[in-house]
């Protein structure tokens, strides 16, 4: 079977359900990895200010 990944801004994750609706059994597929919690990416982003420290060159 064919593998297909499906990449998308969150804009369009809406639009998801009818695009698996028609590709259903014609091929395996990934969808785009903060599909099941569009806030995944803003969490990690957070998490960086508060626990990431970057050292910039003197």
């Amino acid at each position: 079977m064919k593998k297909l990944f499906i990449i998308c801004s969150k804009r369009f994750y809406d639009k998801i359900p009818s695009v698996l609706e028609r590709l259903n059994n014609k091929f395996e597929i990934q969808l785009p990895n903060c599909y099941d919690n569009a806030n995944t990416e803003f969490e990690i982003k957070k998490w960086e200010k508060k626990h990431m420290y970057y050292l910039s060159p003197r």
